[in-house]
């Protein structure tokens, strides 16, 4: 999503978060330690986080 509006709840933290190696996305999980979310599992809603040193706020809509 790039613009627009969306609702829904929100996590968010400051750390990076890498989608690369940090989140299987196959069970929406954290798996990148030492990562404050590790082994939390997010399917739907927000997720808040800076994406890399350029982009200091990324929000991503989860839809399961």
């Amino acid at each position: 999503m790039r613009g627009g509006k969306t609702e829904g709840e929100m996590a968010k933290t400051n750390e990076m978060l890498s989608f690369w190696r940090g989140f299987d996305p196959a069970g929406g999980k954290v798996t990148g330690r030492p990562h404050s979310f590790y082994g939390k599992r997010f399917t739907y809603g927000i997720l808040a986080t800076p994406l890399d040193l350029l982009n200091p706020l990324v929000i991503f809509r989860l839809d399961g």
